[in-house]
């Protein structure tokens, strides 16, 4: 079998600075090493090995329903992140929960709509 992974996931935006400002300050994940091919319409972020684009597509592209997708994100501390989400004035649509495992997460709404999880999965708990 061929091994795969994901490379980059693409997060529509409307206001470009504004989203990676977000991404960048609030939840802490820097530019990417790699050039943008588009830089007008596109930032390279990166997300451990993996990479973000922020892509601001033309206003005629539909976008997923409030509740169609989401990204999620592990965190290291999840009550540290959580509080900088509600300072930043996002919408929290679950506030920290814990499923059934017993890991906890929350889902918020990023500045752009973005539906986001914020998760921790601690193997030793």
């Amino acid at each position: 079998m061929p091994s795969i992974q994901i490379h980059h996931v693409a997060i529509p935006v409307f206001d470009l600075d504004r989203a990676e400002t977000f991404y960048r300050e609030v939840l802490g994940i820097g530019r990417s090493r790699m050039p943008s091919y588009n830089p007008a319409s596109i930032v390279f972020l990166d997300c451990g090995p993996n990479m973000i684009h922020l892509i601001r597509y033309a206003d005629s592209v539909a976008r997923q329903g409030r509740r169609g997708v989401h990204w999620a994100f592990e965190v290291d501390d999840l009550d540290a992140a959580y509080r900088r989400v509600v300072a930043a004035g996002c919408e929290i649509e679950v506030p920290i929960s814990r499923r059934p495992d017993g890991s906890p997460y929350f889902f918020f709404y990023d500045p752009e709509g973005n539906r986001i999880e914020l998760c921790h999965h601690d193997p030793t708990e």
